[in-house]
């Protein structure tokens, strides 16, 4: 009976041992110059999949923040000044992000979110700003990119930066192409209930 307890006990320690080991690790790496920051002493990560804000300094211009999420996440990072159009958003997922002109980049997600960036610029600059053209591209741009990822948190990125550009009919559509889970994230709740605050 004792030698079984003793087996038990070790099972138990090795599947939290395996616990402890799941999770993407991630590293988010920059200069507050090539993030776009104004001058700041410290950067704040946040996102719903971590337990708290995570602070880090910022030491002769550069930080790196070290962390551990159960599966990809839209976050944000803003500089602890007062110029909260510093505030940049990402994808915390397995491997290293680091920023470029103040974007985030080097991991599957991130790019991806780089090149829909890039494909919205293509579009405004083939188009007549206003028209009738230039407003159906965009629509058609978002809804393409948040129906390939309607299970991924760069939908959650879309939704987020579509409000500026897309009338609300288009941004309803966006929130109703991503998978449940998605749709029930923070941010995409909140743009929920925005859109359903300007139709009343």
């Amino acid at each position: 009976m004792k030698r079984l307890h003793i087996l038990l006990t070790i099972a138990a320690a090795a599947c939290l041992a395996a616990g402890c080991q799941r999770g993407l690790k991630f590293t988010v790496t920059s200069d507050i110059e090539s993030a776009k920051f104004p001058p700041c002493t410290a950067v704040i990560l946040s996102s719903e999949q971590l337990a708290q804000p995570v602070e880090v300094k910022v030491k002769d211009g550069a930080f790196v923040i070290q962390g551990k999420v159960e599966k990809p996440a839209y976050a944000t990072l803003v500089p602890n000044s007062n110029d909260r159009k510093g505030t940049r958003a990402l994808i915390l997922e397995k491997g290293t992000i680091t920023f470029q002109e103040g974007k985030a980049v080097g991991t599957p997600l991130n790019d991806a979110i780089v090149d829909f960036t890039r494909q919205l610029k293509d579009v405004f600059a083939q188009h007549p700003a206003g028209s009738p053209e230039l407003i159906a591209a965009v629509d058609q741009t978002y809804l393409d990119f948040v129906t390939l990822h309607k299970d991924d948190p760069c939908a959650v990125f879309a939704i987020m930066h579509a409000n500026r550009r897309i009338s609300p009919q288009t941004q309803e559509k966006l929130i109703a192409a991503v998978s449940p889970e998605i749709r029930n994230q923070g941010e995409v709740r909140m743009a929920s209930f925005r859109l359903k605050s300007q139709a009343k």
